[in-house]
């Protein structure tokens, strides 16, 4: 199965990344199929060939989130069409407050409360050099209650 998806070819500190078709199972900056064009985020310019990549999605290509939303207003065709993000809900300073006050709590109720006493493990006694029958009936376990 292919997929449209970036890949990013920047350096450091200066991404920019390529339009390329590729196995979805392979990773990320393996080698592709085919370069469609490019995106550059920081002057938010974008190239590619819109042949290739209808040609591609009518070929059976799946669209990432990330090209839909750069190519929705670019290219029309009924396949691409990008997953909404769903919205977020945003925190109040109260929510901040309460979840802030939950984790002292966490952090000082195991100091309160004393550990819990660790089981007593079985212990046997050293056999005497004797006989073996002697030595076994020497051997007394001690459990715990």
């Amino acid at each position: 199965m292919t997929i449209i998806r970036l890949q990013r070819v920047g350096k450091k500190s200066q991404p920019y990344f390529r339009l390329v078709v590729a196995d979805k199972k392979r990773h990320v900056s393996a080698k592709t199929l085919e370069i469609l064009g490019s995106f550059n985020p920081r002057s938010k310019e974008i190239n590619f060939e819109k042949e290739k990549i209808i040609s591609w999605i009518e070929k059976g290509a799946q669209i990432s989130n990330t090209v839909a939303r750069l190519l929705q207003n670019k290219i029309k065709h009924n396949k691409i069409k990008a997953i909404p993000r769903p919205p977020r809900k945003p925190k109040t300073k109260q929510e901040n407050q309460d979840k802030s006050a939950e984790t002292k709590s966490a952090q000082l109720e195991p100091e309160s409360q004393p550990a819990p006493e660790k089981p007593k493990e079985k212990l046997e006694e050293k056999p005497s050099k004797g006989k073996p029958q002697e030595q076994k009936q020497k051997a007394v376990l001690v459990e715990s209650a």
